[in-house]
Formats: structure tokens, sequence, C-alpha cells
């Protein structure tokens, strides 16, 4: 009975030492990979008090909503890119003229309807649309470098955003993809421009030849994009991003400076990347191009 009780002790302190070795040698990559990848805990099912009061305050939100999206449609127009033909930021309004008198010596024909004019006399070049591609390359932490691409198209007040990032991990010969992709509204004046949506965000794994088993697939519950073109030829952004990937809770907030030159957009910053706890933030420079 004492030697099986020794060797049961034996067994596991040999155990013990090889899980801590294993959780020692794994690399930050490996830590986040398990962390995305672990089960979920359950949640309880929500309440449905105020059910009736919660249905008037959405209904009136959305028909203001609407309302907001409808207006800004018609009138928001981007530039070609910030500060193009010597205007002010990024995006502009169109003002409408008031009616014509009745007693006015213009035709009838003429004055019959609002006439939409820039205000401050913006380019004629304004635009309905605009789209912007980016490249970046970044530094973390126990040398694993990042390389970014992302992509912008605003369609008036609706926005399409992607970014996808590869990251590799040279102690380990470890990597990771990381996108995600965001369908938002977006406004702006002049010299700002916002934009808040969600989507689902995405982390796979190339060292996994099984397909269905490489991506782990999440949620951006909330995508917030801020640029802003304060005078010529500054360009400020911040980005903050807050979802689930499967079992680990992950944040991003970045921030960035730069210089725009034309068409391109040249910028610094720095990215800080939370998934469970396992930290992939450094700094970053980069390009964006607006097409």
């Amino acid at each position: 009975m004492g030697l099986a009780t020794r060797t049961l002790a034996a067994l596991s302190c040999a155990v013990a030492v090889t899980t801590t070795s294993a959780q020692a040698s794994a690399g930050r990559l490996q830590r986040a990979r398990e962390a995305a990848g672990g089960s979920s805990g359950s949640s309880g099912a929500a309440g449905s008090v105020g059910a009736g009061v919660g249905a008037a305050l959405g209904e009136a939100f959305g028909a203001a909503l609407a309302a907001a999206v409808v207006e800004a449609s018609r009138r928001m127009r981007y530039r070609p890119y910030p500060y193009a033909d010597g205007g002010e930021g990024y995006i502009f309004w169109l003002k409408e003229l008031p009616l014509a008198d009745a007693d006015s010596e213009e035709d009838d024909d003429e004055t019959a309807a609002p006439v939409e004019t820039p205000e401050a006399a913006p380019p004629a070049r304004g635009r309905f649309w605009s789209m912007s591609l980016g490249l970046e390359g970044a530094f973390l932490p126990t040398d694993t470098v990042r390389g970014g691409l992302s992509s912008r198209l605003s369609l008036g007040v609706f926005e399409l955003n992607t970014s996808w990032s590869y990251l590799y991990e040279f102690d380990v010969r470890d990597r990771l993809v990381l996108g995600d992709l965001n369908l938002a509204l977006t406004a702006g004046a002049r010299w700002i421009q916002m934009s808040v949506g969600a989507g689902p965000t995405f982390l796979a794994d190339p060292t996994i030849t099984d397909l269905a088993q490489r991506t782990i697939v999440g949620v951006n519950f909330v995508s917030t994009r801020l640029h802003v073109f304060p005078r010529k030829p500054l360009a400020l952004g911040l980005c903050a991003d807050v979802g689930r990937l499967r079992a680990a809770t992950f944040w991003r907030l970045r921030a960035t400076v730069g210089a725009t030159l034309g068409r391109v957009e040249l910028f610094a910053g720095y990215e800080h990347l939370q998934i469970g706890d396992v930290p992939l933030g450094g700094p970053m420079i980069g390009a964006i191009l607006r097409i």
C-alpha cells in the first residue's frame, strides 16, 4: 500500500512539472490561441422587465435615426482626399437654399425647387462615396512582428471596413492571422469623421491543415473609428474595438498621428490588442491611400 501511494505521488509531481514546463515554453501567440479556443461559460437568459417601455423607446430612437440617415445621405459629401483643392477637412454638407419669392424676376420653373449648393464653396468634385486602402507594420514585445492590411468603403452614411493582421513570433516560429469585417454608420463635418459599427472577427491558425479547425469566429460588439483633420497636413486617428473570440474577450485601442501628401497619408502610432490575458501591442508605422 505504501509503495502504491508513493508511486501515485511521484506521477502527480511529474504531471505538474510537465504542465508547468509546457506553459512556460508556450509562446505569446500560442497563449492567445488557447485563450480564444477554450470552452465558453454559460449565460443566463435576460429578463423581460419593462419590455413595453423598451419597445416604445426603441421605436422612437429608430425613427429618429432613420430620419437622420436620410438627411445625411442626401446632403453629406466627401472630398477626393483630405484638404483637397484647398478645402477644410474631408467632409462637407450641401446647403439647401430657400425658395425664391413669388414676385421674383426669375422664371417660376427655375425657382420651383430648392437648389443645393455646398457650404463655404467646397470643391465641385465632392462625392457621395469614399474609399481608402491601408498598409502598416508593427513590432511587438518578445520578438513578435505584425503586418497589416485594411480597407474602408463609405457610401453616404454607410460604411464597410475590414482589417487583417499577420503575426509572427520568431522565438517559437509561430504565426496567427487576425481579421475583422464591420458594417457601420458614419458621419462627420469638415474636420472630423466618425463611424460606429459591428461585425464578425476572425482568428486563423495557418499551422493547422484542417480548414474546419483552422479558424475561430467571434463577434466585434462595438467598432469605432475616429479621424480628425484639424489643419493641413495633420491627420489624427483613433480606433476602439470590443468583442469576443469564442471563450476570450478581446479589445483593441489604437492612436495614430500622420501627415497627408495629396491622396497619401503617412502615419505612426501605437496599437494595443488584448485577447484574454494575452497582450499583443506595440508601435507601428504605415500609409493610407485614398482612392
